[in-house]
């Protein structure tokens, strides 16, 4: 199956405040063409991880079908790599458009509660992933792996013992689904904390 990302649904979630991100995300999806996107106003409180992942679960939640979805978050940029078409196998669940070496290192994996270091397995021009962090640019196509990313988050989130970032959450859920990365992120996330992780191509084991 081929997606063509600037027909694609996508969601940017936003704090509804956050004028300069919201004015660089629209500069970005003018840029390369988007048609179908849309601001989230993401929820407010006074704990950012919770907001953050209570606004991916609400997206989620309203989405709860079998088109492929594109949730970004609004510090988003595209990649040298971009490129707007994608070229899925039939049994993706999802596929990273972005993501985080942070978890490449079995130490930072671990320091991210996950049980082994991320890892990606060449699959023709894609790259099956596992335990791969970061939730800026992820096209979700499956029903069932959106329902579980919905569920497992909004449990996570309220577990004392867990790592209640969702990002995480959706790192453990690929050990159960078939979900893929480009072999170059399309977008990273242009923040002095994450750019560093999230702008260089997929780590390999």
């Amino acid at each position: 199956m081929q997606v063509d990302i600037t027909k694609t649904k996508i969601v940017c979630i936003s704090l509804k405040n956050a004028t300069q991100k919201r004015n660089n995300f629209k500069n970005l999806a003018e840029r390369l063409n988007f048609k179908n996107w849309s601001f989230y106003d993401g929820v407010e409180t006074g704990d950012h991880v919770e907001g953050c992942a209570l606004s991916q679960i609400n997206v989620l939640n309203d989405n709860l079908n079998d088109e492929p979805i594109l949730i970004m978050e609004d510090d988003v940029c595209e990649s040298q790599y971009y490129k707007h078409f994608i070229s899925l196998t039939s049994d993706a669940d999802a596929m990273y458009l972005g993501y985080s070496n942070w978890a490449a290192d079995p130490y930072r994996a671990k320091m991210s509660m996950l049980d082994c270091a991320a890892s990606a397995t060449k699959k023709g021009d894609l790259y099956q992933i596992k335990n791969v962090t970061s939730a800026h640019a992820i096209l979700y196509i499956s029903k069932k792996y959106k329902e579980a990313c919905a569920t497992e988050a909004k449990k996570y989130l309220y577990d004392a013992n867990g790592n209640r970032h969702c990002d995480v959450v959706y790192a453990k859920l690929q050990n159960n689904f078939y979900v893929y990365a480009t072999p170059q992120p399309y977008f990273y996330q242009n923040c002095p904390r994450n750019k560093m992780w999230t702008e260089t191509p997929i780590e390999l084991p």
